[in-house]
């Protein structure tokens, strides 16, 4: 019987296969060894629009600043709960307000998490447009 060349070809694809799974195995056993686990979460990032205009600011605190509470989910679940950082990715004020904004990031569970956007001085601050970047990343 003779071998054709798309039994050739095959045959090459099925050895880089099994070379790059043995690859894989290699890097998840150091993986493993540093205490990281492979089938973990990887990082994740996006960007998250906050506040679309100033109306957006649905809640206030005791001392009268206004703030919005956004749930971001996850991509992909983590085992644990991750570090999640976040920051300010563009911020839209009117030259004439005062410029008392933050973000922050509350109640991180292995599925998703709260990230609150907050002015101070009621409403001394106008926010047009807010949005937040954000980084998580699985604990070791």
């Amino acid at each position: 019987m003779a071998v054709t060349a798309e039994q050739i070809a095959l045959n090459s694809i099925v050895s880089l296969i099994k070379m790059n799974v043995k690859e894989i195995d290699r890097l998840n056993s150091r993986l493993e060894r540093v205490g990281l686990n492979p089938k973990e979460a990887p990082s994740q990032t996006a960007v998250v629009p906050c506040i679309i205009s100033d109306k957006d600011f649905d809640q206030e605190d005791d001392q009268g600043n206004k703030y919005k509470k956004v749930k971001v989910t996850f991509e992909q679940a983590y085992s644990k709960k991750p570090e999640v950082l976040a920051a300010i990715r563009r911020l839209d004020i009117p030259k004439e307000s005062d410029h008392k904004f933050e973000v922050r990031v509350e109640d991180v569970n292995a599925t998703d998490f709260n990230l609150v956007c907050l002015k101070r001085g009621g409403n001394e601050t106008v926010v047009d447009y807010a949005s937040v970047s954000y980084l998580s990343v699985p604990k070791v």
